[in-house]
């Protein structure tokens, strides 16, 4: 994972927060809440204080309730992101 990468949330993660159909644990729900497509993984790990969230925001994609957001990875300062294809 690419602690650069913005992620959002998926129709399945939107419907977990509408109706708790598959009951994600209190942890991962709270985590997927902050989920905004954009706030980077790195951003949300230092919110929530730690090297764990890297692994709760695997465990959320691994279920499909976010999905990285296209041209999310943000570029260092100075440096100008290829384009896709070349």
């Amino acid at each position: 994972m690419n602690s650069q990468t913005v992620y959002l949330k998926s129709d399945k993660g939107r419907e977990e927060l509408s109706t708790r159909r598959y009951g994600l644990p209190p942890r991962l729900r709270a985590l997927l809440v902050q989920v905004d497509g954009r706030h980077s993984a790195q951003e949300l790990a230092e919110r929530n204080g730690g090297v764990d969230t890297y692994d709760r925001l695997q465990q959320l994609i691994d279920g499909a309730y976010i999905v990285a957001a296209e041209s999310t990875v943000k570029a260092a300062p100075g440096i100008v992101p290829r384009p896709a294809g070349l």
